[in-house]
């Protein structure tokens, strides 16, 4: 499907010349991805056809299209050293107190608070996931939410 454009490009020239707010990086990457096959891979691209990049394999393509959203958005976490040891906070306030192992963890939460931000991220995670892992997943909900258990 070609992009549509509303604007013309001579407007569109002249407003690059303006500086872009600090959300513009966001705002290029926020989607919507699509994944299609194409030659040999499969293109992870907008649904304007801007693409993002050429993925050998279907599942790389569809966990870079629910990874790109998250790229330009702020980190919410961080870790800081605490008194007790390394405390993981939010906009200033402490959520956890963490083993020293577990320092890496903030951009780990940064990818999966993104995901759990966007519908189409999420289905494009759980699409990568494949049947296996959601009927696993499936079975583990039923479990914890109590369905089908006599």
């Amino acid at each position: 499907m070609a992009e549509v454009k509303i604007f013309t490009d001579d407007f569109l020239h002249r407003f690059r010349r303006l500086d872009d707010p600090p959300s513009a990086f966001e705002a290029a990457l926020a989607g919507p991805w699509e994944v299609e096959e194409a030659a040999g891979g499969f293109m992870v691209m907008t649904a304007g056809g801007r693409a993002a990049a050429r993925c050998e394999e279907r599942v790389t393509a569809h966990l870079m299209a629910a990874c790109l959203p998250g790229l330009g958005r702020r980190d919410l976490f961080s870790i800081v050293d605490g008194r007790a040891g390394p405390e993981l906070r939010r906009a200033g306030e402490t959520l956890a107190w963490l083993s020293p192992n577990a320092r890496d963890l903030a951009p780990a939460l940064h990818v999966g608070d993104c995901l759990l931000r966007s519908p189409q991220a999420l289905a494009h995670l759980l699409e990568a996931a494949g049947s296996t892992a959601l009927e696993g997943a499936g079975s583990v909900l039923a479990r914890r939410l109590g369905i089908g258990c006599g």
